[in-house]
């Protein structure tokens, strides 16, 4: 028989324990794009679909990623999960493996690559917080470190304050770090008229003089929420009556700290008199709409390895409060953009955002259209993706030959 001249196409595993619509899923996604664009075949190893996501699969297919789900993949240690894993591993043979949950999948995946022969790159995309008590949360960082250091060929970070985590507190060698923040599509976030922006708000019941205000994220301590409402309890009578504030996220299913949470949220809102001004919106699934329809957005989180919800909101063209939780979003200033307060601070948070509705419309036109024009420059998702995968190939085994 005559040599055949099919070229195999190498393949690129990703591991996502939640699929949703939240930051790491929607970076895996422009992950895998840009591998295919590149003729790298995807297979994503998934666990659970999150009630209400399930389109992130189909977009997913789209994109040619082949999937292979496990319902039991998650925080909890398995040996089933390490199996089933290790057993996709040798089955799809890649060049390279991506897991997108640094703390969650990591343990798996690390392990598995090792015995694989494939090697392992970890996308940091959360900041590393470990649970339960303070010895148990010590027994937890160091197996981190240790799974981390053995198993991690590369680790890239979304924000230099992980890299310096990894760095200090866990021992990650300094040449297999790297920083790649995330990105946003930002021609998804322009596409609506002032028409549709004044239905949506007439829809929402926000009237036209009043300021709306959206955060986006699942309802969680991470998030601080509860520090944001206790930031709007403290505005003076006159800015509460004029704003309307929007939650737009839902609570971590099955998991009765979350839920607790949320109970803690609504309270919150009774108690300070905020019904009128403090809406739970639970998930949508016309997030840009609603960033369209809303007059500035407000981050609020204790901590994050990158806040996506931020660039979104900044891509849409909208003036943003956040936190310093993950750092500095390189380019922005204070006025120009937004406003930057300390995680955790409700007291800071309220001043800016009294500082913000002081601000007259044409100023906060003026910070949106300061955002967008940040986001398209340094923070474009094609062109963050790229640089990605330029992290992941530069350590990946050479693919397959002609056969």
């Amino acid at each position: 028989m005559g040599a055949s001249n099919t070229i195999l196409q190498p393949k690129i595993v990703m591991t996502l324990p939640m699929v949703d619509q939240t930051g790491a899923a929607k970076m895996a996604l422009a992950f895998a794009r840009e591998f295919t664009r590149r003729e790298y075949s995807v297979v994503l190893l998934h666990g659970k679909v999150r009630s209400g996501h399930k389109g992130m699969l189909d977009d997913f297919r789209s994109v040619g990623a082949d999937l292979v789900g496990n319902p039991t993949l998650g925080p909890a240690l398995r040996p089933s999960v390490f199996r089933w894993m290790l057993r996709e591993l040798k089955r799809a043979d890649p060049v390279a493996a991506v897991c997108m949950f640094n703390i969650t999948d990591a343990k798996f995946l690390g392990p598995a690559c090792r015995l694989a022969g494939c090697p392992h790159v970890s996308s940091v995309q959360n900041d590393l917080v470990f649970y339960g008590n303070p010895v148990i949360r010590r027994l937890k960082a160091a197996v981190f470190g240790v799974i981390y250091r053995r198993t991690v060929d590369l680790a890239v970070c979304t924000s230099e304050k992980m890299r310096v985590a990894l760095l200090r507190e866990h021992g990650m060698p300094e040449d297999r770090l790297a920083v790649c923040p995330n990105g946003v599509e930002t021609a998804r976030m322009s596409q609506f008229s002032l028409p549709e922006r004044s239905a949506t708000r007439k829809d929402l019941g926000v009237a036209d003089d009043e300021v709306l205000l959206v955060n986006v994220g699942r309802l969680h301590p991470q998030k601080g929420q509860d520090v944001l409402i206790e930031a709007v309890s403290r505005l003076s009578v006159q800015c509460r009556t004029r704003i309307k504030l929007f939650l737009i996220g839902d609570a971590d299913p099955g998991k009765t700290e979350a839920l607790t949470f949320v109970d803690g949220l609504r309270d919150k809102i009774s108690r300070y008199g905020l019904r009128q001004t403090v809406q739970l919106l639970g998930w949508r699934n016309d997030i840009p709409a609603l960033l369209h329809a809303a007059d500035a957005y407000v981050h609020s989180a204790r901590y994050e390895g990158w806040p996506l919800a931020v660039l979104e909101a900044m891509a849409a063209g909208l003036p943003v409060i956040y936190s310093d939780c993950a750092g500095p979003i390189q380019g922005f200033d204070d006025a120009k953009h937004g406003y930057c307060f300390k995680s955790g601070r409700a007291d800071q948070l309220s001043h800016v955002l009294a500082s913000l509705l002081a601000a007259e419309p044409e100023q906060l036109r003026a910070m949106g259209r300061n955002c967008r024009v940040l986001v398209e420059d340094k923070y474009e998702v094609s062109t963050v993706s790229k640089r990605f995968v330029d992290f992941v190939l530069g350590v990946a085994r050479r693919p397959p030959m002609a056969s």
